[in-house]
């Protein structure tokens, strides 16, 4: 394995580790609002699923099938990504977090993916992985869409009902 494999495993792991993260998050919500359960467990389950996307990839990656656009996940923006929605995490334990409040998070996690084009895909990237960005990229507008629509509806209920 050479060194540009090594920097690509290491960011595919911390990729791989943010959507764990997003699908802890939005399993949480799922206990934390039950009127909504199955709309945060299917965003939940569906981060997991994310993560072996991109979790089937490390092996061929390591074994040269699969290649990576250099430079396609700097580690400082993951990095930080993953402790963002840590944060978010560790405050369910300790602060009442409200359903409009869940949603504007959730909000912004998805579009921050979609701002930062963690999905673009390179045209030094191997088919496989296109094809596999390209999905993630669909699902993520897919589940942005949802929360905003979620959220909108969430504040026009609030502002209904103050």
């Amino acid at each position: 394995m050479d060194d540009s494999s090594i920097h690509e495993n290491t960011a595919l792991r911390s990729f791989i580790e943010n959507e764990i993260l997003l699908h802890k998050l939005y399993a949480h919500y799922s206990t934390l609002f039950p009127e909504d359960k199955e709309f945060w467990r299917d965003i939940s389950a569906d981060e997991a699923e994310h993560a072996g996307w991109v979790s089937s990839l490390s092996n061929r990656i390591d074994n040269g099938e699969v290649r990576l656009a250099a430079g396609r996940f700097e580690p400082e923006t993951l990095t930080s990504f993953a402790d963002y929605i840590q944060e978010q995490i560790d405050r369910i334990d300790t602060e009442n977090i409200l359903q409009i409040q869940a949603l504007s998070i959730s909000m912004d996690l998805e579009n921050s993916m979609l701002e930062k084009s963690m999905f673009k895909s390179y045209e030094t990237d191997s088919p496989e992985l296109r094809e596999v960005m390209d999905r993630l990229q669909k699902s993520t507008e897919f589940h942005y869409q949802e929360v905003k629509d979620r959220w909108t509806a969430e504040r026009e209920k609030t502002a209904q009902n103050p």
